[in-house]
């Protein structure tokens, strides 16, 4: 199966796919299963958007609310 038909079925642009793809070829390099992979990736996504959730907050306090922080 190439990317265009994985992206198809999907049901995501073969350009995400793509990147997926290869993210998950960074932990199975590491010697991770594939199920191992996707589990670690989803992980690592979560870390990001926790801290892209606390990270303008934690600026915007330091920068306007000097006092509070």
């Amino acid at each position: 199966m190439n990317t265009k038909e994985l992206a198809a079925l999907m049901g995501q642009k073969e350009s995400d796919v793509i990147s997926f793809v290869n993210c998950l070829r960074v932990w199975t390099a590491k010697g991770y299963t594939l199920e191992q992979a996707i589990e670690k990736h989803m992980a690592q996504m979560g870390r990001f958007v926790n801290a892209s959730l606390t990270l303008p907050k934690s600026l915007v306090v330091e920068t306007f609310f000097p006092v509070a922080a």
